[in-house]
């Protein structure tokens, strides 16, 4: 019996952080403490490599795990938090972000594959050119909310 995982297609955004580093962090939805509460936060423990940060909120959306406590901590500031509260109340619940090699890798479950065109729909079609700018406007507000285009260090 073969089980295969249905996966739903994503919107990915690959883009430069506005800091050096080189731990991984990698940010996904907290299933766990919203399934099963206190008992669920003390399971995440388990799993090695979890970060805790200091906003409440945060924690109970999102599990963050790193190879490096401080350098999540450096990178995962107060308000970086609060961008990613915003981030996932504009977007979806699910989600997620790996913070490798000065970049942010963020995937966000969509509905259909927003960058794929219909073969069937002429590619000079005003409709379908309205809605890939209104799509490639909304991706790029991605970089205003996370507030990626504002250099905090230069990056040597």
């Amino acid at each position: 019996m073969v089980v295969t995982r249905q996966v739903r297609p994503a919107s990915a955004l690959i883009a430069d952080f506005h800091k050096h580093f080189v731990c991984r962090v990698k940010i996904v939805p907290d299933v766990a403490e919203a399934a099963f509460g206190w008992i669920g936060r003390k399971l995440q423990g388990v799993t090695g490599n979890l970060v805790r940060l200091e906003n409440v909120e945060f924690e109970k959306a999102f599990k963050v795990t790193s190879t490096d406590q401080q350098g999540a901590m450096y990178l995962m500031t107060p308000d970086m938090q609060e961008r990613f509260l915003a981030l996932r109340n504009d977007w979806s619940k699910d989600i997620r972000a790996v913070l490798m090699d000065s970049s942010l890798n963020l995937a966000i479950p969509q509905k259909s594959d927003w960058f794929e065109p219909n073969m069937n729909v002429a590619a000079d079609d005003v409709v379908v050119l309205h809605d890939f700018l209104l799509r490639l406007m909304a991706v790029l507000q991605i970089t205003e909310t996370l507030d990626l285009n504002t250099r905090i260090w230069t990056k040597d």
